[in-house]
């Protein structure tokens, strides 16, 4: 892996974290479906658009607590929902 590009990333609540985007393939993108006790259903799906690697002060790869890599994501969530029958 050659020098990766810092950049400042805005984080959930305000703020930001520094790291660098990292390439990634999607593998799979299910659909979560849901049904409500009207009958109707809720479809959602979470599709990632960037990774980013979070780094420490020193400019390496920062890890959670429990060992896992620290990362930020951007992504969209797409939700569907029907009403029950009768509604």
């Amino acid at each position: 892996m050659g020098k990766q590009k810092i950049q400042h990333i805005p984080i959930w609540g305000g703020g930001s974290v520094d790291g660098y985007e990292v390439e990634f393939e999607p593998i799979k993108e299910p659909w979560c479906e849901y049904r409500m006790a009207d009958g109707g259903t809720v479809r959602c799906r979470a599709t990632v658009n960037k990774v980013w690697r979070v780094v420490d002060a020193a400019g390496k790869p920062s890890y959670l607590p429990d060992g896992q890599p620290n990362i930020v994501t951007n992504q969209n969530i797409t939700i569907f929902a029907s009403e029950g029958a009768g509604q």
